[in-house]
């Protein structure tokens, strides 16, 4: 129920199930794996890559989620509360699904790029850029991307 903060590599097996106050990884984490994370009263943090040397099999975050670098799955991505973005993270996986909220934070010249394989790219919430009209928003996608909320983005490409 306490912080959890993971200062090195981290490598996953068995398929975790992380929970904690806040969640941080100020490393790298990899494995073929799936990895769930909850933080019951605060966000989830990904300061570097997610399977930047072996992707995961899957990622789901079930609480506010930073991502400052890529994200690798193999399999699917489920984004359950808002996410913030910073260092132009590229996500790549089989199906990429955001349930909530998507902010660059005022990263002045901020990219996301999502990679959704056939599973396809879902949006479910804002694509919130109005603070940051220059975010370029990109997914790419054999499958169906999906926006079922607004999108304020200085530049947006499907299927790029």
């Amino acid at each position: 129920t306490a912080s959890q903060t993971y200062n090195d590599t981290v490598t996953i097996a068995n398929n975790p199930i992380l929970a904690g106050s806040d969640v941080t990884f100020k490393n790298t984490v990899d494995g073929t794996s799936d990895l769930t994370v909850n933080a019951s009263s605060g966000n989830i943090t990904f300061s570097s890559a997610v399977g930047k040397t072996t992707p995961l099999t899957s990622l789901t975050t079930n609480s506010k989620v930073s991502l400052g670098g890529n994200v690798t799955t193999t399999a699917s991505q489920t984004y359950n509360d808002t996410v913030t973005i910073a260092n132009n993270p590229i996500l790549t996986g089989q199906d990429i699904t955001f349930k909530n909220t998507v902010d660059p934070l005022n990263n002045v010249g901020s990219s996301l790029t999502v990679e959704g394989g056939t599973g396809g790219v879902r949006f479910n919430g804002t694509i919130a850029t109005i603070n940051n009209p220059s975010v370029d928003l990109k997914t790419k996608s054999p499958g169906t991307t999906i926006f079922s909320q607004a999108v304020s983005s200085g530049h947006l490409t499907t299927d790029a």
